[in-house]
């Protein structure tokens, strides 16, 4: 019997699509909504390491949604669109029929008894995942008994470099068969986890009959990317029959292609558990990536008896909240929290002394002294991706300035292609890269174990969970310490008295609390992050770190290098007696226009001589525009040093042009001006490291003074070291003051 549907059922219809969804959004967005903790309950294992929930915080709305957020796909930018298929849909209109993969003779994971820490160590010895004397912590244990007996979703939070990573590899060893699904934010994070188990296949046991016994089922890992998920990739997951750890993203999840395996019974039957790696990620970014906020419907498509394990090291209860509403997460979700305390960690937050797009704040990272075997290995983070090309051309000019090779600073962003971004990273971590800038592409979860300074430059649209998971990159590597720098812009202080945690506008609070308080910072992470309460060797609550942080500890403080400079050039003496008045110091409009004049021929004299041969494709624009010209000519009488240069104009090679430019300046204000500078005059800056004073020999002359500084790095070693400055007469000292664009930033 055929049924004539008419137009008024076409809204129930919409209806009926529109609640598809079994999660019912907020009215309001997630952020502005008052919190309240779910009911979260505990394991009842007796290990200590499952703490209950701490007491609920209040918190204020965490930062603004980006609507209008720029995305980057192989060095290009990714418009925003509607994608051309229905998500976790086979088939879609307008596309080619698929069907669903089938496969038999699996075997159905099953609920299994809990196994002791013994048999736990023993099978993760046996293939790999530990080395000889090594014994797995006790809540990978219990967060791997939680998942085998198939009961409960998971939360775990674990500080940075606890190994997280082995939660989702222990299940399948005792399962014998099975697959982990881990959901990765960055792709970085899927091919390092695909590495990581090519070194576990390859180095397994040493025992010869164990490998023979396990040959035939080693633990696999597959990252599904858009270059790596053709049909025989495919077929082989949902096929399964082996120990199979699968990597991808959310949008990769979504595809129609995907969409086979994981609507495919025998996927099903075998999938161990879903894993949400950082997994904080999923909160900070459903604004610019709608896939987070679909992950309901992998949830509903698998159905919720398969165990649901997000991790993080920061996970407060707000972010858990988003996990609840977008990915379907049980809640009476049971929660393992070890916070985020890492003592190996120090933290300084420092506020910046010049313009954020001079640089100057970053000197420390790289002092003029420097040799490849001295600068720490160092990463600088900055979400401004046109300010982080910046910088890298900065460090890449005071490089070369130094004589050293311009390889040792590297720059990764999502804006790069995938090749770059791996050999920048394997660089990195070999060694011959010693200063890397990124995004928070090499931000959560990424692994390089011999970090010694992370340095955050500006927080503007930064939260505090992102600021801890950066800090967390540093000192990876069992005995290795780190530090972690903060660079507060003026905009962010909150001296002006318009931010602050009562009134943070589009700014988080928890992180405005953290840079405007005078507190232990260590103290304000525990409270907003959530973190369990720690307790000394004699019971005594801890609330402060005493050491570790700038607050607690003079010593972490960054403490700046001064130089003296000339206020004003000194007056020579009437050589012309009937000279009728004395020359001014300050060259008039006229002299200005004479001085210009003479600055365009010495540029076009440099280019020719020192660089038209070697860089064909520079002009003479290309060493100094004209509009940097003019800046110098206004400013000519009190440009002495490459500090000062540098505040005001864009030269790309300013330390290699300084020293020709101020002898230039000095030739050309005599003749214009008739202010006549000492040939033996050396400009502030420019006197290299080679020429200092050796102690054994006679005292400097008047013209040069021997000065030393103590340099500390953050590992606690102090460093004396020579620092040359050029001075005028010995006479001319008490003329001198301290300029403020003379500063270097060290610790």
């Amino acid at each position: 019997m055929s049924v004539r549907v008419s137009s008024t059922q076409s809204p129930s219809k919409r209806q009926k699509v529109n609640k598809e969804n079994d999660f019912v959004l907020p009215a309001t967005p997630l952020a502005t909504r008052a919190v309240t903790r779910p009911k979260s309950s505990v394991s009842s294992n007796e290990t200590p390491l499952s703490t209950p929930g701490t007491p609920s915080l209040t918190f204020i709305a965490s930062l603004a949604p980006k609507k209008h957020r720029t995305r980057y796909q192989n060095g290009y930018e990714v418009k925003p669109c509607t994608p051309s298929f229905k998500p976790y849909t086979v088939n879609n209109p307008g596309h080619a029929r698929q069907k669903v993969f089938s496969f038999n003779g699996h075997k159905v994971l099953t609920r299994l008894d809990l196994l002791s820490k013994e048999e736990w160590n023993t099978l993760a010895l046996r293939h790999g995942l530990l080395k000889e004397g090594q014994t797995l912590r006790d809540y990978q244990i219990e967060a791997a008994n939680l998942v085998i007996s198939r009961s409960d979703d998971l939360c775990v939070i674990a500080p940075t470099g606890a190994g997280k990573s082995l939660v989702w590899m222990l299940p399948l060893l005792a399962q014998e068969s099975g697959i982990s699904l881990v959901i990765v934010p960055f792709t970085s994070l899927g091919f390092q986890g695909e590495e990581r188990c090519v070194y576990l296949q390859k180095y397994s046991t040493s025992d010869a009959d164990l490998q023979s016994r396990h040959r035939n089922s080693p633990l696999e890992c597959t990252f599904l990317h858009s270059g790596a998920s053709d049909v025989q990739i495919l077929e082989g997951i949902a096929k399964g029959r082996t120990k199979h750890v699968v990597y991808s993203c959310v949008e990769m999840l979504e595809t129609p292609a995907v969409a086979r395996v994981l609507h495919s019974e025998s996927f099903r039957e075998q999938l161990s558990a879903v894993y949400l790696d950082e997994a904080h990620t999923l909160h900070e970014s459903t604004s610019w990536r709608p896939g987070y906020t679909r992950l309901h419907l992998l949830r509903k498509i698998l159905g919720s008896d398969i165990p649901f394990v997000p991790l993080s090291a920061t996970l407060p209860e707000l972010y858990r909240k988003s996990i609840v509403i977008h990915a379907g997460l049980k809640p009476d979700y049971k929660i393992i929290n070890l916070g985020n305390h890492r003592p190996e960690l120090s933290m300084i937050v420092a506020r910046m002394q010049h313009d954020a797009n001079s640089f100057q704040d970053l000197a420390w990272v790289l002092p003029w002294n420097s040799t490849p075997d001295t600068i720490l290995p160092t990463i600088i983070y900055s979400d401004n991706l046109d300010m982080l090309t910046e910088m890298f051309w900065w460090f890449h000019a005071r490089l070369g300035a130094m004589r050293l090779p311009d390889s040792l600073v590297d720059l990764i962003h999502a804006g790069l292609s995938e090749e770059h971004q791996k050999t920048c990273t394997q660089d990195f971590i070999n060694g011959r890269v010693k200063i890397l800038l990124g995004s928070d592409k090499i931000g959560a979860g990424m692994d390089f174990p011999h970090v010694q300074v992370v340095v955050q430059y500006r927080c503007r649209d930064l939260t505090i969970v992102k600021l801890v998971q950066r800090c967390g990159r540093g000192a990876r590597r069992k005995g290795c310490r780190a530090v972690g720098v903060v660079l507060v812009e003026k905009s962010m202080t909150g001296d002006d008295g318009e931010l602050s945690v009562t009134s943070p506008k589009f700014e988080d609070a928890p992180l405005l609390d953290l840079l405007h308080t005078s507190d232990c910072l260590y103290h304000i992470l525990d409270i907003h992050l959530e973190n369990p309460p720690r307790y000394d060797e004699f019971g005594a609550l801890i609330a402060h770190c005493v050491t570790r942080c700038s607050n607690c500890s003079s010593s972490l403080r960054l403490q700046q290098q001064l130089t003296w400079i000339m206020e004003t050039f000194p007056q020579p003496e009437a050589k012309d007696t009937k000279s009728s008045s004395k020359p001014s110091s300050i060259p008039t409009k006229a002299d200005q226009e004479k001085i210009l004049e003479k600055l365009v021929v010495w540029r076009l004299e440099a280019w020719k001589d020192d660089w038209m041969v070697d860089w064909p494709l520079y002009g003479p624009d290309s060493l100094v525009s004209d509009s940097d010209l003019h800046e110098i000519t206004k400013r000519a009488h009190n440009v002495s040093s490459v500090d000062i240069l540098i505040s005001f104009t864009h030269i790309p090679h300013a330390e290699q042009l300084a020293a020709p430019l101020f002898a230039t300046l000095r030739r050309i204000l005599y003749e214009v001006c008739g202010i006549p500078i000492p040939e033996s005059s050396t400009p502030p800056m420019q006197v290299p490291p080679s020429t200092t004073t050796p102690r054994n020999s006679a005292a400097p002359s008047s013209s040069t003074v021997d000065l030393q500084f103590i340099h500390s790095d953050p590992t606690g070693m102090s460093t004396l070291h020579p620092l040359v400055t050029s001075t005028r007469a010995g006479k001319q000292k008490s003329q001198g003051k301290l300029a403020h664009g003379e500063t270097v930033l060290t610790f």
